[in-house]
């Protein structure tokens, strides 16, 4: 995937994200190391997170990482977040890491609505 493309995701990222929960992310932040690298920044290992921490003085136990894979999960714990996993594919005895597994967006925004 090019850079080009990923920006293009990104936005269409963020407009459904808008439309369907009214959040918006304020920071999007991305790996090109390969995996056989063992990156600190490349998940599971919580590089990226530690640095929006830094650059936006991020509260991580107030925090929160949505993703869809089992790298997602585990990365949020290492950093000191809480975590859930979107996909009804995603089983918590396979990802003992994801605090909740949800279906959609609007399932994860309840849940972090209920905590605040």
């Amino acid at each position: 995937m090019t850079e080009d493309d990923f920006r293009e995701i990104t936005d269409k990222m963020q407009t459904m994200v808008k439309e369907k929960t009214d959040f918006t992310f304020d920071d999007v932040y991305y790996c090109k190391d390969k995996q056989e690298t063992q990156s600190w920044r490349r998940k599971p290992n919580p590089g990226m997170l530690l640095e929006a921490k830094e650059k936006w003085n991020v509260d991580m136990q107030n925090s929160w990482m949505i993703g869809d894979r089992k790298s997602d999960a585990q990365a949020g714990k290492a950093a000191g977040v809480n975590t859930i996993l979107l996909g009804l594919h995603n089983k918590k005895e396979e990802n003992p890491a994801a605090d909740f597994i949800v279906n959609g967006l609007n399932d994860a925004k309840r849940i972090i609505e209920t905590t605040l």
